[in-house]
């Protein structure tokens, strides 16, 4: 009995270990491998920091679609922009918004293009692109912050001057042009899309005093996350948009640091678990980052700085959000101000 029972117990060994290798043969055959599943969608923060540069650039694929936000300064945008653009294989660009008529966020655009990369629509405010600045002057006359016949600084209506000139070079090179205002929706695929909640001020005196507030302020919706753009707005523009009730996002793509930026109030507005900052280390780390990153140290939210962490790369897949650095923290009181992830 017992040299049977030791048969049918070699038997029995012999047999299971044969259905595992057949099991583990099939799974390994390439037709019944689980095929890769492609992202939802990507959002890439682009470091156009390097150098002490303050500027915005940020890049989204979805599907098939390649949509860029802001490009940075024209030397960041050939130092950085591009070469990513062509690591990453992006070589045409389908939808560019422009958030800003200031040099940090559209400069780059020319760069881009002249590098070779094809952009095929551009969107922008319309408050400074369409009336233009010669039509700017009559409605400061009448009245800036109550005070009547104040006049435009000179440095400011050539900063939207030059703006301008960027807008009629895309024209020039057939890029199709498109002025959004607010409620605008661009669908994408992947059930997403960007809606543009505030198409900055609407009136052209406040657009002069400070450019922010010419801000496109745009949401990338995704079915279970997130983003809001900010632009740049000041601190009036910023104090109107906390009080408007819509811009709750699990991102938050903040805004440049500097001496005019939006209160404490905005960022409670939008509420983010998470907080991405373009910005260059000795900015975030000085007193012009210090209400954003006062904030994040309150609140215990995860941050990530492009002059810290250097290219910022997000992922949404079906199930999950990751959020990858080029680089790990390394200094500006890295503890304190929450730059962990939990």
């Amino acid at each position: 009995m017992t040299g049977r029972r030791r048969r049918d117990s070699t038997l029995l060994v012999t047999l299971v270990a044969a259905i595992a290798l057949i099991v583990i043969s099939g799974y390994l055959h390439p037709s019944f491998r689980r095929p890769e599943v492609p992202p939802v969608a990507e959002w890439h923060v682009i470091n156009v920091n390097a150098g002490g540069y303050l500027g915005d650039a940020n890049l989204l694929l979805v599907g098939d679609q390649v949509i860029m936000i802001d490009a940075g300064l024209q030397p960041a945008g050939y130092v950085s922009v591009v070469p990513y653009l062509y690591e990453i294989g992006a070589l045409t660009i389908d939808h560019f918004f422009i958030s800003n008529p200031d040099p940090a966020f559209f400069e780059g655009l020319g760069s881009v293009m002249e590098k070779g990369i094809t952009v095929e629509n551009l969107y922008y405010q319309p408050v400074v692109g369409e009336i233009g600045v010669e039509a700017m002057q009559p409605a400061v006359d009448e009245a800036v912050d109550g005070k009547p016949g104040d006049e435009v600084p000179q440095e400011v209506m050539d900063a939207l001057a030059y703006f301008d000139a960027y807008l009629d070079h895309a024209r020039a090179e057939g890029v199709e042009m498109h002025p959004v205002t607010d409620g605008f929706i661009l669908p994408l695929p992947n059930s997403t899309r960007i809606r543009v909640i505030a198409a900055g001020a609407s009136e052209p005196e406040t657009v002069t005093y400070h450019p922010g507030d010419a801000s496109l302020v745009m949401r990338f919706e995704l079915p279970r996350s997130s983003v809001l753009f900010s632009g740049n707005p000041g601190m009036n523009f910023g104090e109107a948009l906390a009080s408007r009730g819509d811009l709750r996002s699990m991102f938050l793509k903040a805004p440049l640091p500097g001496g005019d930026t939006p209160p404490g109030a905005f960022y409670d507005a939008v509420d983010p678990e998470f907080l991405l900052v373009p910005s260059a280390k000795r900015y975030w780390c000085g007193e012009d980052g210090a209400v954003a990153r006062q904030w994040s140290i309150e609140h215990e939210t995860p941050t990530w700085v492009t002059g810290i962490n250097g290219h910022i790369r997000v992922i949404w897949n079906k199930r999950q959000v990751m959020v990858l650095p080029r680089g790990m923290n390394e200094m500006c009181k890295l503890r304190e101000f929450g730059n962990y992830i939990r």
